[in-house]
């Protein structure tokens, strides 16, 4: 889901970061949304991605889901997830620009 769906609008500031998630059902319901600002830097967008992936992941875990789909609209971040094999669900990972 794009960011801007999961936050709505709003003033863009670009020393602010957000993590913004969104876990849904198949149908498109939101079961869990996610946003929290990142108040310290952190590295730049790779490590923000990475912190929203690793928090929607978590909250799926949470929530006792074991099959994700991953819409991941970063290619560096699609292209390091597609390699890992070490993640402990069973991930459909689709880009979308």
């Amino acid at each position: 889901m794009p960011s801007r769906d999961v936050v709505g609008p709003w003033d863009r500031d670009p020393s602010i970061a957000v993590l913004a998630v969104a876990v849904c059902r198949t149908q498109g319901g939101v079961v869990l949304r996610i946003q929290k600002p990142v108040e310290r830097f952190v590295g730049g967008r790779m490590i923000v991605e990475v912190m929203a992936l690793m928090e929607g992941l978590d909250a799926a875990l949470g929530l006792g889901i074991r099959s994700v789909t991953v819409v991941i609209g970063y290619r560096p971040l699609y292209n390091h997830v597609c390699h890992d094999n070490s993640l402990p669900l069973h991930l459909h990972l689709f880009y979308a620009s």
